[in-house]
């Protein structure tokens, strides 16, 4: 042991090349020898040793275990003398791990914990080692940064605590590598390849934005069948249920029209049909909802913008909703407003000043006074930037610094799907042009483009105007166009009255064919417009042209005179110093008359006036009264007034017959048998034949129907048969009609305090037994809020009917709740 023992001390007194002879020696002398091992091992694992190595200090330790532990007891308890033990082999073996440990912490790379964790695995170290390895891996793997990295990452340690982080970042990685060109292709190509992918939603995300994002119907339609069961798809629906809807008005239909309803204390609203459409849940509502006939899609109820569906679509504070068209609102205070969808969706990411619909499709917002375009499926197109946005059909106008700039509606959708969205160039001036095409101005020059922005009309110097057949450019002279854009003549001057075109070139007059654009012959001095006809003198001679076939003209003796028609008629007459004839808008000839003047009365009907007094012809020029009124009327629900001195009577046409002036007011025919006189200060009926038939007692006649009639005495109305005089109803204090139509009035009764409601053609539709009536819808959809006050029991019973007064809802109030739901209009 002498030779071990000196070794051993040399190696302490770090006398390392004499150690490391000796110890050769030894190993050549014995290398089984567990003891020479364990002096290799301490030589290689003393710092101060040049040639320091912990893997050889490890890989000599355990040979010296090895053999250690393979000796006899004897040679083992010889060992121990030394000393050497198991406790001392294990012990330096803990030492080298331990410094094989911080080697490796102090590379802090994977490979080096994984060195690590091979060459010593009997380290107490190694659960610690793996959690570093699996740290420095993740390290390393966001370094990379890339779907490969993190892929490996997993397989080799699907244990690790980062493991859930490092999926996360690896379906990242795939989503945006497998759509990094951002178009609706790829989106759509990983959702198929992908199916389980968290990002999956954010991908159809993107294809409903970008597919969606033209506005057209067909683009919505074809989202929701490819995504039939996606959330994303009943906006889809939300939103194309409400295209081409541009306003209130469009909405009073019996589903869409809302009527409040108080029940339990709880506002809430149903449909025309009595369907619940938002629930009693509202502690107050404004007085303007009171009344019904609400077509808004968006409510202010408790401070909140509540859609027909019930959806809070704000839970901002809302004082005032307004339309903006296809479906949303602009809702919001004096602090804040916001587009909302009806259902429920916010269009935009701040508070804007005011929004519009564009071209039908998109949504214009303004914000901190500049405008924006957005998609109606909330995303956005163009940031705010423009002093205003407009369009002209398809065309969306970008108006900036009083320059304007075009793109068409398919070319911004397309900028969805990462197509360049180019504007046009800055023009001066832009307005809309006939044919939904649109003029542009820029410097000294003008001319038109159509809905995709292909010039129809060249960029020239002039002025462009339209015409109701093309346009003409004024410069030194006027050049013609035609509705395709082409250039047709070159002239000096034009005018134009519809159905006329006039050109004047070399000093002459022409008739403008406006649709063969061709200029016809022959050349007047003058062409005068009366109402449909043309008036061309050439030299001495008068030519009355009708149209392009037809043309009457006119001797020295004779004189033209336009009368214009009661309807889109028109006449003229051709006068001699012996005769007048008059003729028709065709040029056909009607009659032949005498009289100082002629004026039309409607259908076939003329008056005639001759020294100052009036006659009535009919077809043919035939006398049908005398000359003998002071006025005549024109023709009006089959009569024809007359007026003589200040007493009326009437023509009757369907019966051929005169009724003589005596009535202080123009007779009126009720219906097919019955007319309305008015005589000593009353009103009565009279038949055809001018017989009465009721006494001359009434204050007023109301139409009812073809049998019945509201007459009024004083303050009191009554409902009589006409034919028989009889009184049907009696005590009427007032008639409000919510319906006074051609086809049928439908009025609300207050028969001595007891209030219903008839129609012109179904008769009763509420019995007058109630309290009050409102009508609380519209007057297409109406809807009957009735109510019975039971004074006994201080209670007021309050029953909803439809159109048709079919009972849909029942509450029953006391006086308090009851003020709060009531009208009171």
């Amino acid at each position: 042991m002498m030779s071990e023992k000196s070794a051993l001390k040399n190696i302490r007194a770090s006398r390392f090349e004499k150690a490391n002879k000796q110890v050769r020696k030894l190993l050549d002398r014995d290398s089984t020898n567990a003891v020479t091992h364990y002096l290799v091992a301490i030589y290689f694992f003393s710092p101060a040793n040049a040639g320091y190595n912990i893997d050889s200090a490890y890989r000599y330790t355990m040979t010296s275990w090895k053999y250690f532990s393979g000796a006899t007891s004897k040679n083992q308890e010889r060992m121990r003398r030394f000393p050497i033990d198991s406790v001392v082999l294990v012990t330096l073996r803990q030492r080298i791990d331990s410094a094989a440990f911080e080697r490796a912490k102090r590379a802090n790379t994977s490979a080096a914990y994984n060195t690590f964790l091979v060459k010593f695995p009997l380290a107490i170290s190694k659960n610690e080692a793996v959690e570093l390895r699996n740290e420095a891996a993740f390290k390393e793997a966001s370094q990379e940064n890339t779907r490969e990295a993190f892929r490996y990452y997993l397989d080799q340690y699907p244990q690790s605590q980062k493991a859930m982080v490092a999926q996360a970042r690896y379906e990242k990685l795939v989503f945006d590598d497998e759509t990094k060109s951002q178009r609706a292709e790829d989106f759509q190509q990983f959702v198929m390849h992908y199916p389980n992918s968290p990002h999956r939603d954010e991908a159809i995300q993107k294809i409903f934005e970008i597919q969606t994002a033209s506005g057209e119907r067909d683009d919505y339609l074809a989202f929701i069948a490819l995504f039939r069961d996606h959330l994303l798809s009943k906006k889809a629906k939300a939103i194309v249920n409400h295209l081409d809807i541009n306003d209130a008005d469009s909405l009073h239909t019996g589903e869409s029209m809302l009527v409040p309803i108080l029940h339990n204390g709880k506002f809430g609203f149903m449909n025309a049909l009595g369907e619940e459409v938002i629930q009693p849940l509202y502690e107050e509502i404004d007085k303007r909802y009171r009344c019904g006939n609400i077509t808004d899609k968006i409510l202010a109820l408790d401070g909140k913008a509540v859609s027909h569906e019930g959806v809070v679509a704000s839970n901002q504070s809302i004082d005032v909703v307004e339309p903006v068209g296809n479906g949303f609102w602009l809702a919001g205070n004096d602090d804040c407003f916001k587009v909302i969808h009806h259902s429920g969706f916010v269009v935009g990411d701040s508070c804007v000043e005011d929004a519009k619909v564009i071209a039908g499709k998109y949504l214009a917002l303004k914000s901190n006074g500049y405008w924006g375009l957005w998609a109606m499926n909330g995303r956005r197109m163009i940031g705010q930037s423009f002093d205003n946005i407009t369009n002209v059909g398809e065309i969306v106008v970008f108006e900036k610094d009083k320059k304007y700039r075009l793109a068409t509606t398919q070319t911004i959708a397309r900028s969805a799907n990462q197509q360049p969205l180019k504007l046009s160039d800055a023009f001066d001036a832009c307005t809309p042009w006939r044919q939904q095409r649109v003029w542009l101005k820029a410097g000294r020059f003008e001319g038109v483009m159509d809905q995709n922005l292909q010039v129809v009309i060249g960029f020239e110097e002039g002025k462009l105007e339209q015409t109701y057949f093309g346009a003409s450019r004024k410069t030194d002279h006027v050049q013609l166009y035609d509705e395709r854009g082409d250039k047709t003549h070159a002239i000096d001057a034009v005018h134009m009255i519809q159905p006329w075109a006039l050109v004047k070139k070399s000093q002459q007059w022409h008739i403008f064919d406006t649709k063969d654009h061709t200029i016809l012959p022959p050349a007047y001095d003058t062409i005068q417009v009366k109402g449909p006809f043309a008036i061309a003198i050439r030299h001495d001679s008068t030519t009355i042209i009708i149209n392009k076939a037809r043309q009457v003209k006119l001797n020295s003796t004779e004189a033209f005179t336009f009368i214009p028609g009661q309807d889109s008629s028109a006449f003229f007459v051709i006068a001699t110093p012996k005769t007048k004839t008059l003729f028709n808008e065709r040029g056909k000839k009607e009659f032949v008359f005498t009289g100082d003047k002629i004026q039309h009365a409607g259908g076939q009907y003329f008056i005639i006036t001759k020294n100052d007094k009036k006659g009535l012809l009919g077809a043919g020029g035939k006398a049908l009264t005398p000359i003998a009124f002071d006025a005549i009327g024109t023709v009006r629900d089959g009569t024809i007034s007359l007026l003589k001195g200040t007493r009326f009577g009437t023509y009757l046409i369907k019966t051929q017959k005169m009724i003589n002036p005596e009535y202080a007011k123009n007779i009126t025919q009720y219906n097919k048998k019955f007319l309305t006189a008015y005589k000593s200060g009353a009103w009565g009926f009279v038949d055809m034949n001018n017989k009465p038939i009721s006494k001359f007692e009434f204050d007023e006649i109301q139409y009812w129907n073809d049998s019945l009639a509201f007459v009024r005495k004083q303050t009191q109305w009554s409902m009589i048969q006409v034919a028989a005089q009889q009184t049907r109803l009696h005590g009427i204090k007032s008639i409000k009609y919510i319906r006074n139509t051609a086809t049928e009035k439908l009025a609300i009764i207050d028969h001595e305090k007891k209030y219903g409601v008839l129609s012109s053609t179904q008769g009763v539709i509420i019995p007058l037994n109630f309290s009050d009536v409102i009508n609380v819808g519209s007057a297409d959809v109406p809807v009957f809020f009735t109510e019975k006050h039971v004074e006994e029991a201080s209670v007021f019973v309050v029953i909803y009917y439809d159109a048709n007064g079919k009972f849909i809802r029942k509450e029953v109030y006391e006086a308090d709740d009851y003020e709060k739901i009531y009208c009171g209009n």
